[in-house]
């Protein structure tokens, strides 16, 4: 591409790489265009020194120019009057000069040569220079300095702005330059004008009538005509060159890009000079800093191991022995230690004799391909081991079905003992003709097939039929794949035979366990039932106490009355109104009995449906059995209802809980004989239940024994006293007939049990 770029300009290009820290350039490479101009081929000139082909550069100060250009690396215009002479001729000539991304350095030049001739000729030409000036396609106009006034213009300027003559001697410079004003143009002129320059050259628009606009290189020097100054313009529209540059710098940005991306480098050996040129991307590839240094073939050479080496220099003999191309993949060591893997590709280049001057080519770098080809060799190495060695039977199945490879482990799987019964068959053809849940084997396995095309893995029991008649169970994964390019199946049978043996057995075993299980908690049930009848038999002797305590007063009060009517009526001192009264309080009294024995037998109603009841109600009714002890006992009870939603619940069951933990809470009291008795009940609500907290004073529960107190038959208290299922019984009421939570903690006075029972108004749906 780039040399395709390089023929197909007509303006002169030569490339030159700086030697000598850039003090003198070689020769690189010239266009078409350049070698016509010349009378030179390139092959002749490459690898030449400047200074060596052309003396009279460093007295012309283009020498200087290349000099400064490659050390500053900006672009400079200069025209070089008298350049090259010799006894045949002497050229002008305008150059460009740049410096490239890989340091070399590319000159543009035009070139305007005339042959010395005799004087009369001489004179001859000098008569017709204004017909030619006239006729000229160059832009050429003479302008007042001081009026800016122009004076003269050829027909090549009046073409190409779209003026006629009259119209054009009549416009300033301005006019036609839309990017500078008069004052701008004049600071332009200045250097000119003051005798700084001899001659001004840049570049700039050009605006015809039609409002078109184009892009020119003018120059401009100062000259006297009659003793006035005037300044001369000579302008070249360079509107085609500047396209033609872009996009050779277009391309050549493109073909760097292309390199860095595809990680492939240009090479160039020019085998006389010894001197190989490499692009950015092969400096990059050998982890060096592009165009640090120059290379030679002994340097390149030396980053290969000594076997790559040889083999490169036999692939290059041979090249050149049969003219034809290389290919070679080979290492390089690099300087950080590390290695890759490149592959080189040349090609040499001939000068018209036939004799080889270049060697041109590419470097590749296929470290990751090497790796990925290693990786993926290992991969398959790997895959052919667990395939072919694996325990468990594994085919390779086209889309249809039939086998296409398989393992030894297969055919033991089925007892099978020559390949030929195994290959080119169908799976289903080693199995019954139907399979346990009533489908035909044939059926079931295309309806697998089918769904595994989809790319859906499959995985399944199957039963197959071995070679000798005998079932057995298998375990079947599918899995999609595609090699070389085709869908197929890869199979892995498993034998199940002892799992689904197993299976079997745990099934029965099964069967037994929940049996037994079954009977343990029918068992367990009774046990729950005879303790919870224990518990409430311990709770009604208490009861038949508390109501002993409550009757023991009424009873007094009611034989104190009757003994006082027996005296009067003994005493035959009878009043009527008396008697009345006395008889209406004994009536009040046994009232008060009965309600006491009401309250009791509700106390221990039971009952099936769950009531919605809020604490404060079932707090009551527990506490007026059991209050007028702890008026004896002096037990002071704090109350503080502030949660007074109604919950779902056994309100009789949890009232017996309710009474339980008060009551153990007064015996506490008793037995550490507390001064000043104190109880405290709160209930209060959180976002999922309602609590009931009681608390005592008595100073707590030995930490020893606060993990036991809810086991069954543990107690404090002494055996005629207690039966240790009052809390066991509690916590089973909370928890499992309620739903509930019972929980102790230690509180600052003493044990503070905890009532849960979740917020809800109707009971949950089995």
């Amino acid at each position: 591409m780039y040399k395709l770029l390089m023929d197909s300009l007509s303006i002169n290009i030569a490339v030159y790489s700086p030697t000598e820290d850039g003090n003198d350039f070689v020769f690189v490479d010239l266009n078409k265009t350049a070698e016509d101009t010349e009378s030179l081929s390139k092959e002749e000139l490459q690898g030449k020194r400047f200074t060596e082909v052309f003396p009279g550069v460093q007295s012309s100060g283009l020498l200087e120019v290349l000099q400064r250009v490659y050390k500053t690396g900006v672009s400079e215009i200069y025209e070089s009057p008298d350049l090259h002479k010799d006894e045949k001729k002497q050229t002008r000539r305008k150059n460009e000069v740049k410096r490239l991304s890989n340091g070399n350095i590319i000159a543009m030049y035009e070139d305007c040569t005339f042959h010395k001739d005799t004087k009369a000729q001489l004179e001859s030409e000098l008569a017709s220079l204004g017909k030619i000036v006239d006729h000229s396609l160059n832009e050429i106009y003479i302008f007042d300095p001081d009026t800016l006034r122009i004076s003269y213009v050829n027909k090549g300027a009046s073409e190409n702005l779209g003026y006629r003559y009259q119209e054009l001697i009549q416009m300033t410079p301005v006019d036609i330059k839309p990017a500078y004003t008069e004052e701008r143009f004049r600071t332009v002129l200045k250097p000119l004008l003051d005798g700084r320059k001899k001659q001004l050259v840049f570049e700039a628009f050009h605006l015809r009538k039609d409002k078109s606009r184009y892009i020119i290189e003018v120059r401009l020097q100062l000259t006297k005509n009659s003793g006035k100054e005037q300044i001369v313009v000579i302008g070249n529209d360079i509107s085609k060159r500047k396209v033609s540059e872009k996009a050779l710098k277009k391309n050549i940005q493109r073909l760097e890009e292309t390199e860095r991306i595809a990680h492939f480098g240009g090479w160039e050996w020019d085998i006389q000079k010894d001197i190989v040129l490499w692009s950015d991307e092969v400096y990059r590839i050998f982890k060096e800093e592009p165009q640090s240094f120059t290379c030679t073939n002994e340097l390149f050479l030396s980053y290969l191991p000594k076997e790559d080496q040889s083999k490169i220099k036999a692939a290059v003999k041979k090249a050149k022995k049969s003219r034809t191309k290389y290919e070679i993949e080979h290492k390089i060591f690099l300087k950080d230690g590390t290695t890759k893997h490149v592959k080189s590709i040349g090609e040499f280049i001939y000068n018209k004799d036939g004799k080889a001057v270049k060697l041109a080519g590419g470097i590749l770098d296929i470290t990751d391909y090497i790796r990925l080809k290693d990786a993926l060799n290992e991969q398959e190495e790997a895959y052919s081991q667990l395939f072919y060695q694996s325990q468990d039977g594994m085919m390779l199945n086209d889309v249809d079905g039939r086998i296409l490879d398989h393992n030894q482990a297969i055919l033991d799987l089925l007892k099978l003992h020559s390949v030929d019964d195994f290959l080119n068959k169908q799976p289903f053809e080693f199995s019954p003709e139907v399979q346990p849940d009533g489908k035909p084997s044939s059926q079931r396995q295309a309806e697998k097939l089918e769904k595994v095309s989809h790319g859906v893995p499959q995985r399944f029991e199957w039963q197959i039929r071995q070679s000798d008649g005998r079932l057995s169970w298998v375990e079947i994964s599918l899995t999609p794949i595609v090699i070389g390019g085709r869908p197929r199946v890869h199979s892995v049978w498993r034998d199940i035979s002892n799992r689904k043996l197993m299976q079997a057995e745990i099934a029965e075993f099964n069967e037994e366990l929940t049996a037994e299980i079954a009977l343990a908690i029918k068992k367990n049930e009774e046990q729950s039932q005879y303790m919870l009848h224990q518990s409430r038999l311990a709770q009604m002797g208490e009861m038949i106490s508390m109501i002993a305590h409550q009757w023991r007063q009424p009873l007094a009060s009611i034989s104190a009355i009757s003994g006082t009517l027996n005296i009067d009526v003994l005493m035959d001192e009878y009043k009527k109104d008396f008697f009345e009264d006395r008889l209406n309080a004994i009536s009040d009294l046994a009232l008060h009995l009965s309600s006491t024995i009401d309250d009791f037998r509700g106390f221990f109603k039971d009952e099936k449906e769950m009531t919605l009841v809020d604490w404060k109600d079932m707090t009551e009714s527990s506490l007026a059995i059991i209050e007028p002890t702890f008026t004896d006992k002096h037990i002071r009870i704090h109350k503080e209802y502030t949660d007074s939603t109604k919950v779902l619940t056994h309100q009789n069951e949890v009232r017996q809980v309710i009474l339980n933990i008060v009551k153990n809470a007064e015996d506490a009291l008793s037995e550490n004989k507390v001064d000043l008795p104190e109880i405290w009940i709160k209930s209060y609500q959180d976002q999922t239940h309602s609590h009931l907290s009681i608390e005592d004073n008595a100073g707590g529960i030995p930490e020893d024994i606060r993990d036991k107190i809810f086991d069954p038959y543990f107690s404090t208290k002494d055996a005629k006293e207690g039966t240790g299922l009052g809390l066991y019984m509690s916590k089973m009421i909370i928890e499992d007939n309620c739903q509930g939570r019972l929980k102790l903690k230690e509180g600052s006075k003493g044990a503070v049990f905890t009532l849960s029972l979740p917020l809800r108004t109707k009971e949950k749906s089995s």
